[in-house]
């Protein structure tokens, strides 16, 4: 090989090796449930998009046994395309053992008639496996997700010329 391609070929091939790691890195984190996940989407530089996004989170509680609440942010303004991390406290308040799988919404003022869902893109989401939790025992969980900036060519149907978006997003529990 000629000694001026060798570095290069060395940085490939070590790219390569890294990036061929993260499946068993993200296997045995969430196995083990003790490491951030790694998302190679998330590391890449993406397309933000011209929407402006008002966002509040919110959960809805329908279970007793469990308290459910989102910690931070609360509101924010964001653009499409932009990446989101929120992050919830669960709190077991009986005396047993209980699973349970959160399910997520997102839901529009000024865009009523669109399943807003086809626009979200989430990276780690708590509706993606089962949480379980010891008797009085409590956890903090984030989720990170971001709308899909592609939604602008949809713009004039969903939100009739506006290019701000009201949303509420976040978890049922029943």
């Amino acid at each position: 090989m000629n000694p001026k391609l060798r570095p290069f070929a060395y940085f490939l091939l070590s790219i390569l090796f890294l990036f061929l790691l993260t499946k068993p890195y993200n296997w045995f984190c969430n196995f083990s449930k003790r490491c951030p996940q790694i998302y190679i989407s998330e590391l890449l530089p993406s397309r933000e998009g011209k929407i402006n996004i008002q966002a509040e989170v919110e959960v809805r509680n329908y279970r007793r046994d469990i308290e459910f609440e989102a910690l931070d942010p609360l509101e924010f303004n964001t653009v499409s395309g932009r990446t989101i991390i929120v992050k919830y406290r669960i709190k077991n308040i009986s005396e047993k053992f209980i699973k349970f799988r959160p399910k997520f919404y997102a839901e529009s003022n000024n865009a009523k008639r669109f399943d807003l869902l086809e626009f979200v893109r989430s990276y780690e989401c708590l509706c993606f496996k089962d949480i379980k939790l010891k008797a009085n025992q409590e956890v903090v969980v984030q989720s990170i997700l971001k709308f899909d900036p592609y939604m602008e060519s949809y713009m004039e149907e969903i939100f009739e010329g506006s290019n701000v978006m009201d949303v509420k997003f976040g978890y049922i529990l029943r």
